[in-house]
C-alpha cells in the first residue's frame, strides 16, 4: 500500500507549519524546504490528494505561500528504524543554534531519498541532537565520501548559506587517494562534464557545463598516490570524473574506470578534509577541518 493513501488503521501524523518567509514559494518547494525528509514528488502526492490545506482550504503544488498563512499536513506515520550509528559514532566538528558541521562517515547518505527515508546523516543529526528545528543540508557528499558536511537549524541562514556554495564563496578542500604516479605536482584541470553513468558519458554528449579542478599531488606510492583536490566549481562528481579524465581515478572508483579499492577499504577514498564559509550570523570566516576515517589511514599506510 502507498504511504499516501493510508488506511483506517494506519497511524497518521499531522504537522501544522506556518508560513513565515516573505518568498512566494510553490507549495510544494516550501513544503520540501520545512520537511526534506519527505521527498518532493511524495509531498505533491499528498498534495493532490487533499492532505494538505492551506488556511483549511485544498491546494495545488504550484499555490504560492503567503506570509502568515497556516499548512496543516496529513502523513502516514512510519516507525524511526535503528539506525547504524549511535550516539556519539558521528564526531560533530561544529555546532552552534544556527549550524552543525558534521564529520560525515562513508557509507551513509546525507539527506533522506527514495528507498532511505530514515538511515541518513540528516535523521542522526536530528534524532539524536534533539534540536527543535530539524537540520537541513546545505550541500551533499556523495554515499562513500567522507569528511565535513554542513547543515543548518534555520531555512534561511540555509539559504544564505547555500547562496555561497553557488556563488562559489566556499572553498572545500579533500583528499583523494588516486591509482598511478601523477608527473604533475600542481594542476588545474579543466575539462567540461556533466552527469553520466561511467566517464565516456560524464565527457561526452549535450549539456557538458564548463568545470575546473586545483590538484596537488602529496605523496607517491607504489602505484598509487595522494592528492590534493580543491575544485573551483561544483559540478556533481567533478573530482572523481576530473581526475579520471587525466588518467588517475580513485582507487575503488570502478564507475569511471578506477582499479579495484586499497584494502581495509571496500570503496573509493575520497574524503573532504575541510570546509571554509562565512558564518551568517556570527559575521566571520570559519574553516572547518574533518580528520578521515581509519579506514581511510590504513589504506595509505599500506601503498
Amino acid at each position: 500500500m502507498s504511504e499516501n493513501t493510508p488506511s483506517e488503521n494506519q497511524a497518521v501524523s499531522r504537522i501544522r507549519v506556518t508560513v513565515e518567509t516573505e518568498r512566494r514559494l510553490r507549495l510544494d518547494v516550501f513544503l520540501h524546504e520545512r520537511i526534506p525528509w519527505r521527498s518532493r514528488s511524495r509531498l505533491k502526492e499528498l498534495i493532490d490528494l487533499g492532505k494538505v490545506l492551506v488556511d483549511g482550504k485544498p491546494s495545488k503544488p504550484s499555490q504560492r505561500v503567503r506570509k502568515g498563512e497556516t499548512i496543516e499536513i496529513e502523513m502516514p506515520s512510519q516507525p524511526l528504524p535503528p539506525l547504524e550509528f549511535r550516539p556519539g559514532d558521528i564526531d560533530i566538528l561544529y555546532e552552534d543554534e544556527f549550524i552543525i558541521v558534521l564529520n560525515k562517515p562513508p557509507g551513509i547518505l546525507t539527506h533522506p531519498t527514495a528507498g532511505h527515508q530514515y538511515d541518513t546523516l540528516v535523521n542522526y543529526a536530528d534524532f539524536f541532537r534533539g534540536k527543535e528545528n530539524r537540520p537541513l543540508p546545505c550541500h551533499r557528499l556523495d554515499r562513500e565520501t567522507s569528511g565535513t558536511i554542513l547543515m543548518a537549524f534555520d531555512p534561511v541562514v540555509r539559504r544564505i548559506l547555500q547562496k555561497q556554495f553557488e556563488n562559489r564563496e566556499v572553498k572545500k578542500t579533500y583528499l583523494a587517494l588516486v591509482a598511478g604516479t601523477p608527473r604533475w605536482e600542481t594542476e588545474r584541470i579543466e575539462i567540461p562534464i556533466r552527469p553520466g553513468h561511467d566517464l565516456p558519458s560524464s565527457l561526452e554528449g549535450p549539456g557538458l557545463k564548463e568545470s575546473a579542478t586545483d590538484v596537488t599531488c602529496l605523496a607517491r606510492g607504489e602505484g598509487a598516490a595522494l592528492v590534493k583536490a580543491v575544485p573551483i566549481t561544483g559540478r556533481q562528481n567533478q573530482i572523481r570524473i576530473h581526475l579520471a579524465a587525466v588518467g588517475h581515478p580513485l582507487s575503488g572508483d570502478v564507475r569511471f574506470g578506477g582499479p579495484p579499492p586499497i584494502p581495509p577499504s571496500d570503496h573509493f577514498l575520497l574524503h573532504a578534509l575541510s570546509l571554509s564559509f562565512h558564518h551568517p550570523r556570527a559575521k566571520m570566516k570559519a574553516e572547518i577541518c574533518a580528520p578521515p576515517p581509519e579506514r581511510y589511514l590504513a589504506a595509505l599506510a599500506s601503498v
